[in-house]
C-alpha cells in the first residue's frame, strides 16, 4: 500500500504554490508593460467617470499591500498643469475597488506635489474652479461623483496662486508644505476635510506657517474653516472663517461674498507684526473679535487688541472699503492704557516720548467717522493729568490736509504735560485750525480760553487766546480778566530772517504780582501801566532791543506811587554790549562791556574767587568784562516792599568786573537803608581786589534793630598771600568806650572749601566782656556747603563764665554738636529776647547722629530759673544714648523750693528721619505760673497747682498723648480786659490721641458772678490745634478798664448768655448769644483823627506815621469768625463821647439787639439797633455853652452792616431854668414875664460824623395864641438856630441889636449853673427826705425893647414832712435893685388823702405867666383836688372807678 504523504507536507506545498503565484503576480505587476497598462487603465477609468483630463505615468504594485502611482498630472482647461504628484501611494485593495467603480481612496500618501491655481487673464474663474465644475456638470452625471479618503498625507508639496489680471502679476507661493488631512471628501462640487496638521513656507516676507489645523469645507455657495488654529513661529490664531455667496458669487468676491470671521483669543508675534507694520518696535499683540458682512461693507464687533498695558476695543461699520472716493467708516474706539510710554510700539522722538510719559495712564471713548474723504474724531480722554474732551476733523489722502481740532476740559494739568513746573491745572476750550504741521508749510490759527488757569499756585479766572502762525510770522493776543490782573497783550514773532525778531505790547490795567505769586510775599502792590518790548536774537546772550514802560503806577495798601517812564536799551557797538536804564523814580545807570547776560553772576564769582590760588573757576568764555554805574531811587524800594525796605535817593552802586585780570571792584554809598526792622545809616562799602592795602572796607554809622543797636561799625579786609584778613569793630551804645572787636582770616583750600578763622575777639553782652580762650585755640569754620561744614573751638569766656562749642554736619543724616556751659547767665545770652529769662546754666550738650544711629550724652543744670520775673525753680536735663545707638534716654526734672514738681522720663530718637519718643510726664503740685511767664501778654496772672500723669509717644510722625492731670485753684487773668477769673472747681484735663477733654468747670469773676466751661481741645500731634468749648455765663464780668488815650472803649461790662468756641485755631469760630447784665457801664470815646480799630484786636497807631483817616482801611481778621447775637438791656448804661474836642457826650440806658459778624476774609459787619429809654446829652460848644439835655425816649442808634456807618436819630430837650421872656420876639413891649421854655436838639446821620444839629424851641405851658405867635416868629431856621444858641448860652432871647451882650451874660449864666451843680451834689441825695439846691436866674436886659428884668438868686426845696405831706418849691429874692428884700417864688403843697396816694389835695402859689413892664410881680394862688389812676383801656378805667374786680391779662 502506497504511503500517503503527510498532511504537513501537503500544507507546505500549498503555501509554496501560493507564494510562487504571488511572486509571479508581483513579478508581472512589476514589469513596466504591466505598470503602464494599469496606469493607462486607471487613468482612463478616472477620466471617463469624472470627465477630467488626468494622466498617470505608471502604477507599481508592492508586495506589501499597496500600490504606487508615479507622475500624476491633472490639466486645467488651458491644458496647463493644474496638479502634479510625483509619488502617490494607495492600498492595493483600494486600487482594485477604484477600478471597479469605488471612490473610496482609503489612506493616501502624496509626495512631491505641485498645485497651481491660476486666474487667467480676462477670465473671471480660476482654473481650479473650472476643473471642479466638471464634477458637477451634466457630462459627468453618468458616473459617481463622490471621492473620499480616510487620510491624505502630503510631503514636500508646493502651491502657487496667481492672478494674471493683477497688475503686479506676482504669485503667492507655499513651499515645503507638509500636511496630515483626515476624512477628505469630494461630493460633487463640495469638498470637506479635517486638517490635522499643515506646515509650509510662504514667499510673503519669508513667513513660515508652522501649523494649521481645522475643519475645512468648500461648496459653490460657501467656504468654511472651523476651529482653525494657525501658527507661525511666534503667532497663534484661533479663528472660525465663513464665506457665504451665491452660486458663482466668487466671481464678484467684493460685492457678493459675505464674510464672517470670529477670532478667538489669539496672539501675533513681534516678527510677524514687523512684516505687517515695518516700523513696529513693540512686543507681541493679543487680539480677539469678529467681522460680519460683505467684503466691502462689513461690521466689526467685540474686537479687542491687547499690547502690553494697552487694551483697544473696536466696534463699527465700514462701507466701500476698497473705493477711496466713496469709502465710509463709523467706528467706536475704546482705549485703556497704563504706562503708555511702554505701550507705544513705535520709535518716538524725545519730545513726544516725554509728552506721553507725562500724560500718564490713558483711557478714551472715541467715535471715528469718515464721510466724503472727511475724517471726524470725537474722543473723551481720561488721563492721569485730567479729563479732556476733543474733536477733530481733517481731510486725508496721502497726508493730512486741512484740519480743525477742538479741545475742552474743566480741569487739566497742562503744566505737567508741558513740563513747566510753574504752570498747574486749568480748564480750557481751544480750537486749532489750519493745514500743515512743519514750519515749511504750516498755516494755522488758534483761539479759545483758559479758565481757572493755575500759574505759580494762583488760579486765573479767564485767559482768552488768539493767534495765527505761518512760515513767516506769528501774531498773537492774550487777554486776562482776573481779580488780581487785567492785561491785554499783543505779540509778534518774525521768522523771515535767521535772527528772530520779537515785538510785544502789554496794556496792564491792574496786576498784583505778589498775589499772583510772581514776586515774593514782601512785595505788596498793584501795578498798572503800558509796557512795550522789542527784541532781536535767538537766545538771551544774543538779544538786543528796547524796553519802555509808560504810565506806571503801583498802588500799595498805604500809598499809590506814580512813576515816570522807564526806558532801557541793549545794544552791541564795536564789540561791546551797552545797556542803558533811565528812570527818575527807579534807577539811572549803564552797563558796558564784553559780557554775556547769562554769565554775569559767574563773572563776579570768578573775579572774587581768583584771589585764592586754590579756587577753581567756573568755565566761561574768556575776555569777558563789565563796568557799571547806577543811581538807585528810594521810590521803587518803598513801592515794591511796602515799607519793609526803604532806600535813600542818593544811593549809588558802581564797579568793574574782569575775571581774566582778577579784578572785582564795587562801591556802594547809601545814606540810609532799612530792611524789615533793621536800619543801616551811613553805609559805605568799597571792594577793590587790586587795592594794595585794603581789599574791602565797610563802614556803617549805626545798625538799629528791635533787639539791639550797633554803632560805628567798621569791617576792614586785606589780603596777605592766600588769606583775606578782616577786622570788625563796633560799639553797643553810641559813644561807648567798650569796643567790640572780631579779627578773622578767610581762605579757600585745595578742596574748594571755605575756611574762616576767628583769630581774636572781644565782645560785650549785658555789660560783660567775653573773649576767646586762647588756651583752646582759635574758632575755625571749614565749609564746603551749608550742609557740609565743621565749626571747631568756638569758645568765649568771662571772669566767671565760659562757653565752648564744636559743631559739624555731613549731609542730611550726620551731624555732631558739643557745647559746654560753665556758670553762664541766661540773662547774658538772651538779653535781646522779649521774654526776660533768668538763671544760671552749667553742664554740657553732646549730641551725635550718623547713618548707624545716635550717640553722645548731655547733662544740663539750670538754677534760679525765672521768666519775666516769675520764679520757676531749678531744672536738670539728662540725655543718655543707649547701647544700640538708636535713641536717647531722657530725664527732665524741675523742682521748686526743694520739692520735685515736674518729672519727664523716656526715650528720644529718630526713625526714618522722623523724631520718635516715649515719655512719661508726672506733675506734682506743679505751679502753673510758668504759663503766666510765657503768656504774660495774654494771661496774667495764671496760677494753679497741677497734679497728674501723662504719657506722650510718637510713632510714624504722630504724637499720641494719654493720661490726665487736674489743676487746683486755677486763677486766670486777662490784662487786656483787666478781669480776673477764679475757677471754683478742680479743672481736669484728660488726654487721648487727638483730644484734650475739659469736664464741666465753674469759674467766676466775683462772689456772685458765675460761669461754667466744658469742652475739648483738638490737635494733630500737638499742632493744627482746634477747640470745641461751651461757656454759660451769669453776671460774668467781661470788661473792667479805665480810660486811656488809646482806648476804643472802657468801663465795666457784665454778660449773661452762652458762648460756643469751635474750629481750628487757624480758622476759629466764636458764636455768642446773650445779653448785657446789671452793672454794665460802657464808655466809647469816639476819635475822629484815627480809624476805629477792629473789635477783635486793638490796633495801636503810631501818631508819627498815622494814616490818612480817609484812606485807612480795616485790618484783616485772620483765622477767626465771630458771630455775636447780643441783647442790650436797660441795666446797661452807655456813654459815647460824640465830640472829643468839646467833650460833648451821650449817656443813657435803653435796649436793643445787635448782630456782629467777622470772618477770615477781613470783613466786619454789624446789624441791629439800640433804643434809648432815658439819658442825657451834654452839649458843649464855642467854649461858652455847657448844657445838659434830657434824652427823649425812643431815640435810636442803628447799624445796617457797616460797623462804622452807624446811624443816629435822637432828640434831647433842655429846659431853660426859670423859663425865658419871649417879649423880644413879640411886637410891643407889654410882656415881661418869663414862661417855661424848652430847647430840643436833634442828632441824626452818621454816629462818627453826624449832621449839623438842628434846634427846636417849644413853649409847653403857653396858650395857643401865644404859642402860635411865637412859632411864627421862629419859623425861619436861621433865626431859630440863633435864638436856640442864645437860650443855651445866656438863658434869654435876643435880637440882632443885643448880640454884643451875649458874652458877659453867657459867662455869668454858665458860672452860676456850675456853682449850682456843686451845691446840688453836696446837699442832694436821692435817698434823703430833704433836698436843697440853689440857682441864679439872670434877668433880661434888652435895651432895644426896654426890657430889664431883675436877676434872682433862689433856693429850691423838696421835702417830705411825713408820709402824707409833700412840699416842692423855689423861693428867692431879686438881685441888683431896691427890691432885694422881696420874697418871690413858686411853692406847691400836696396832701395825700389815701394810702395809695392817688387821691390828693393841692395848694399852690406861682408867678403869673405874663408881667407888663413896670408892674410888680403877679402871682396866682389856688386849691384843688386830684385823682390819679392808671389804665390800659377804657373798660379797665370804668372797672376801677366802680370797683369792679376783673382779671385783666397783661
Amino acid at each position: 500500500m502506497e504511503k500517503k504523504p503527510p498532511i504537513k507536507k501537503k500544507i507546505r506545498r500549498i503555501i509554496v504554490a501560493i507564494l510562487l503565484f504571488m511572486l509571479l503576480v508581483v513579478f508581472v505587476l512589476m514589469l513596466p508593460v504591466t505598470q503602464t497598462y494599469l496606469g493607462q487603465r486607471f487613468t482612463k477609468n478616472i477620466n471617463e467617470r469624472f470627465g477630467a483630463n488626468i494622466d498617470i505615468s505608471s502604477i507599481q504594485a508592492s508586495p506589501f499591500g499597496y500600490v504606487k502611482l508615479h507622475d500624476i498630472l491633472a490639466y486645467d482647461h488651458k491644458q496647463d498643469t493644474l496638479l502634479y504628484v510625483g509619488y502617490a501611494r494607495l492600498n492595493t485593495l483600494r486600487l482594485r475597488a477604484i477600478l471597479q467603480g469605488d471612490n473610496d481612496l482609503g489612506n493616501v500618501f502624496l509626495k512631491d506635489v505641485r498645485f497651481n491655481s491660476t486666474l487667467y487673464k480676462n477670465e473671471s474663474e480660476s482654473n481650479i474652479n473650472q476643473f471642479f465644475d466638471r464634477f458637477s456638470s451634466d457630462e459627468s452625471t453618468k458616473t459617481k461623483t463622490e471621492i473620499v479618503a480616510s487620510s491624505i498625507s502630503l510631503v514636500d508639496a508646493s502651491i502657487r496662486i496667481q492672478n494674471q489680471n493683477n497688475s503686479s502679476g506676482n504669485a503667492q507661493r507655499f513651499t515645503a508644505l507638509n500636511a496630515d488631512i483626515q476624512n477628505f471628501r469630494l461630493d460633487g462640487n463640495v469638498i470637506s476635510a479635517d486638517i490635522k496638521q499643515l506646515n509650509a513656507k510662504t514667499n510673503w516676507n519669508d513667513t513660515a506657517l508652522t501649523s494649521l489645523a481645522g475643519k475645512y469645507q468648500f461648496s459653490p455657495t460657501n467656504m468654511v474653516l472651523e476651529n482653525a488654529v494657525i501658527q507661525t513661529k511666534e503667532s497663534v490664531l484661533n479663528v472660525d472663517i465663513r464665506l457665504a455667496y451665491p452660486k458663482g458669487g466668487l466671481k464678484d468676491f467684493i460685492d457678493k461674498v459675505n464674510l464672517s470671521v470670529e477670532l478667538k483669543p489669539s496672539s501675533i508675534g513681534v516678527s510677524d507684526l514687523k512684516k505687517i507694520i515695518p516700523n513696529w518696535k513693540g512686543k507681541s499683540m493679543k487680539l480677539k473679535g469678529g467681522i460680519d458682512g460683505f467684503v466691502k461693507d462689513f461690521t466689526t464687533y467685540g474686537v479687542q487688541i491687547n499690547h502690553q498695558n494697552t487694551i483697544a476695543g473696536l466696534d463699527g461699520k465700514i462701507k466701500n472699503i476698497f473705493d477711496v472716493d466713496s469709502r465710509s467708516i463709523e467706528v467706536d474706539l475704546k482705549l485703556v492704557t497704563v504706562d503708555n510710554l511702554d505701550s507705544i510700539p513705535f520709535t518716538l522722538s524725545a519730545e513726544v516720548a516725554g509728552f506721553l510719559m507725562r500724560l500718564g495712564d490713558l483711557s478714551t471713548d472715541a467715535k471715528v467717522t469718515l464721510e466724503d474723504k472727511l475724517w471726524n474724531i470725537k474722543a473723551d480722554l481720561i488721563t492721569a493729568l485730567g479729563r479732556m474732551q476733543s474733536s477733530a476733523s481733517f481731510t486725508f489722502d496721502e497726508k493730512i490736509r486741512d484740519y480743525s481740532i477742538h479741545l475742552s476740559s474743566n480741569d487739566f494739568d497742562i503744566g505737567q504735560l508741558a513740563a513747566v513746573p510753574t504752570i498747574g491745572r486749568t480748564g480750557l476750550g481751544v480750537v486749532v485750525s489750519g493745514n500743515g504741521f512743519d514750519m515749511s508749510n504750516l498755516n494755522a490759527a488758534i483761539s479759545g480760553e483758559l479758565t481757572n488757569f493755575n500759574y505759580r499756585e494762583y488760579s486765573y479766572d479767564t485767559l482768552v487766546l488768539e493767534g495765527t502762525i505761518n512760515p513767516k510770522f506769528f501774531l498773537g493776543n492774550m487777554k486776562i480778566a482776573d481779580e488780581f490782573i487785567a492785561i491785554d497783550l499783543n505779540g509778534q514773532v518774525d521768522f523771515t530772517s535767521e535772527t528772530r525778531s520779537f515785538s510785544f505790547n502789554a496794556d496792564i490795567q491792574h496786576a498784583d504780582f505778589s498775589a499772583l505769586g510772581w514776586l515774593s510775599d514782601g512785595i505788596d502792590g498793584v501795578f498798572s501801566g503800558s509796557v512795550d518790548l522789542a527784541l532781536q536774537g535767538n537766545n538771551i546772550d544774543e538779544m538786543i532791543g528796547d524796553l519802555y514802560i509808560d504810565r506806571g503806577a503801583l498802588k500799595t495798601p498805604s500809598e499809590t506811587y506814580l512813576f515816570s517812564s522807564l526806558s532801557a536799551q541793549s545794544r552791541i557797538t564795536n564789540g561791546l554790549r551797552v545797556v542803558n536804564i533811565n528812570s527818575e523814580d527807579v534807577a539811572t545807570g549803564i552797563l558796558i562791556g564784553n559780557f554775556k547776560p547769562s554769565a554775569l553772576g559767574v563773572l563776579a564769582k570768578n573775579a572774587l574767587g581768583s584771589q585764592f590760588e586754590s579756587y577753581k573757576p567756573i568755565p566761561i568764555s574768556h575776555n569777558q568784562h563789565v563796568d557799571f554805574n547806577f543811581n538807585l531811587r528810594g521810590k521803587i524800594a518803598s513801592a515794591l516792599f511796602g515799607g519793609v525796605v526803604s532806600l535813600d535817593n542818593n544811593t549809588f552802586i558802581k564797579g568793574s568786573i574782569k575775571p581774566d585780570d582778577a579784578l572785582f571792584k564795587l562801591e556802594i554809598r547809601a545814606p540810609s537803608i532799612a530792611i524789615n526792622k533793621t536800619q543801616l545809616n551811613g553805609l559805605s562799602l568799597k571792594i577793590d581786589t587790586k587795592q594794595p592795602i585794603y581789599h574791602s572796607n565797610i563802614s556803617i554809622d549805626e545798625i538799629s534793630t528791635p533787639k539791639a543797636n550797633l554803632f560805628d561799625v567798621k569791617w576792614i579786609n586785606a589780603q596777605v598771600l592766600d588769606k583775606l584778613y578782616g577786622r570788625i569793630e563796633f560799639t553797643s551804645a553810641k559813644g561807648a568806650e567798650d569796643l567790640n572787636i572780631i579779627n578773622t582770616a578767610f581762605t579757600i583750600n585745595d578742596s574748594a572749601q571755605a575756611i574762616v578763622e576767628i583769630q581774636d575777639a572781644e565782645l560785650f553782652f549785658n555789660n560783660k566782656r567775653w573773649t576767646i580762650d586762647e588756651q583752646n585755640g582759635n574758632p575755625t569754620l571749614v565749609a564746603a556747603s551749608t550742609s557740609d561744614f565743621a565749626f571747631s573751638n568756638l569758645n568765649f569766656i568771662t571772669e566767671t563764665s565760659s562757653i565752648i562749642a564744636d559743631a559739624s554736619q555731613k549731609g542730611s543724616d550726620a551731624f555732631a554738636v558739643d557745647v559746654k556751659f560753665s556758670n553762664v547767665y541766661m540773662s547774658d545770652l538772651l538779653s535781646f529776647q522779649k521774654d526776660r529769662w533768668e538763671g544760671i546754666v552749667n553742664g554740657f550738650l553732646n549730641i551725635r547722629q550718623s547713618p548707624s544711629g545716635f550717640g553722645g550724652n548731655s547733662n544740663l543744670h539750670l538754677s534760679d530759673l525765672a521768666l519775666n520775673g516769675v520764679a520757676l525753680g531749678e531744672a536738670e536735663l539728662k540725655l543718655q544714648s543707649n547701647k544700640e545707638n538708636q535713641d536717647y534716654q531722657l530725664a527732665l526734672q524741675i523742682s521748686d523750693n526743694g520739692k520735685d514738681v515736674f518729672l519727664a522720663t523716656g526715650t528720644l530718637g529718630i526713625e526714618n528721619a522722623v523724631p520718635t519718643w516715649e515719655v512719661d510726664v508726672a506733675f506734682s503740685d506743679y505751679n502753673m505760673s510758668l504759663i503766666a511767664g510765657l503768656t504774660s501778654d495774654v494771661f496774667s496772672p495764671f496760677s494753679g497747682k497741677a497734679n497728674g500723669d501723662v504719657h506722650v509717644s510718637s510713632k510714624a510722625g504722630k504724637i499720641i498723648p494719654t493720661g490726665a492731670f487736674v489743676v487746683d485753684d486755677l486763677t486766670l487773668g486777662v490784662p487786656y480786659l483787666n478781669t480776673l477769673y477764679n475757677f471754683t472747681d478742680v479743672v481736669p484735663f484728660r488726654f487721648s490721641e487727638d483730644l484734650i477733654r475739659i469736664n464741666l468747670s465753674g469759674f467766676s469773676s466775683g462772689n456772685e458772678q458765675t460761669a461754667q466751661l466744658t469742652g475739648m481741645l483738638t490737635h494733630q500731634s500737638f499742632s493744627n490745634w482746634g477747640l470745641d468749648m461751651n461757656i454759660n455765663a451769669t453776671q460774668l464780668e467781661v470788661l473792667n478798664t479805665a480810660f486811656t488815650e488809646e482806648s476804643l472803649y472802657y468801663g465795666n461790662a457784665f454778660f449773661n448768655g452762652d458762648a460756643h468756641l469751635h474750629g481750628a485755631f487757624s480758622n476759629m469760630q466764636i458764636d455768642v448769644v446773650g445779653e448785657t447784665a446789671t452793672g454794665t457801664n460802657i464808655f466809647i470815646p469816639i476819635q475822629y483823627d484815627t480809624k476805629i480799630g477792629d473789635v477783635s484786636f486793638i490796633n495801636f497807631i503810631d501818631k508819627q506815621t498815622e494814616e490818612d483817616p480817609e484812606t485807612a482801611q480795616l485790618k484783616t481778621v485772620k483765622g477767626l469768625q465771630l458771630n455775636f447775637e447780643l441783647d442790650v438791656t436797660p441795666e446797661a448804661e452807655v456813654e459815647i463821647v460824640v465830640d472829643p474836642e468839646t467833650k460833648s457826650f451821650l449817656r443813657g440806658r435803653g435796649a436793643g439787639s445787635l448782630l456782629l459778624e467777622i470772618d477770615t476774609s477781613g470783613s466786619f459787619a454789624m446789624w441791629g439797633d439800640f433804643i434809648a429809654f432815658e439819658g442825657i446829652y451834654n452839649f458843649k460848644n464855642l467854649g461858652l455853652i455847657d448844657k445838659t439835655f434830657r434824652l427823649e425816649p425812643g431815640g435810636v442808634i442803628f447799624w445796617e452792616g457797616d460797623p462804622y456807618g452807624a446811624q443816629i436819630n435822637m432828640q434831647a430837650v433842655y429846659e431853660v431854668p426859670g423859663g425865658a421872656n419871649p417879649a423880644v420876639l413879640l411886637e410891643g413891649d407889654n410882656i415881661s414875664q418869663k414862661i417855661p421854655t424848652d430847647v430840643s436838639i436833634t442828632l441824626f446821620g452818621n454816629l462818627l460824623n453826624p449832621e449839623t444839629p438842628t434846634f427846636e424851641i417849644n413853649f409847653p405851658n403857653a396858650s395857643g395864641i401865644v404859642k402860635n405867635e411865637l412859632n411864627y416868629r421862629l419859623n425861619d431856621q436861621e433865626r431859630r438856630q440863633l435864638q436856640a444858641i442864645s437860650l443855651l448860652s445866656q438863658g434869654s432871647f435876643i435880637n440882632e441889636v443885643s448880640l454884643a451882650a451875649i458874652s458877659s451874660q453867657t459867662l455869668t449864666t454858665n458860672l452860676f449853673e456850675k456853682a449850682s451843680g456843686i451845691f446840688d451834689n453836696i446837699f442832694t441825695n436821692e435817698n434823703d427826705k430833704l433836698n436843697l439846691g440853689i440857682d441864679y436866674l439872670q434877668g433880661d436886659r434888652n435895651a432895644a425893647v426896654s426890657i430889664k428884668n431883675r436877676d434872682r438868686l433862689g433856693v429850691s426845696l423838696s421835702t417830705n414832712i411825713n408820709e402824707r405831706i409833700l412840699i416842692d418849691g423855689k423861693v428867692g429874692v431879686p438881685v441888683g435893685n431896691e427890691e432885694e428884700t422881696m420874697i418871690i417864688g413858686n411853692v406847691k403843697l400836696e396832701f395825700l388823702l389815701n394810702k395809695k396816694g392817688d387821691l390828693r389835695a393841692r395848694v399852690f402859689n406861682k408867678e403869673n405867666e405874663f408881667q407888663y413892664f413896670g408892674d410888680e410881680l403877679g402871682y396866682t394862688q389856688g386849691i384843688g383836688v386830684g385823682y390819679q389812676v392808671r389804665f390800659d383801656s377804657f373798660r379797665e378805667l370804668v372797672n376801677k372807678i366802680f370797683n369792679k374786680k376783673e382779671n385783666i391779662n397783661p
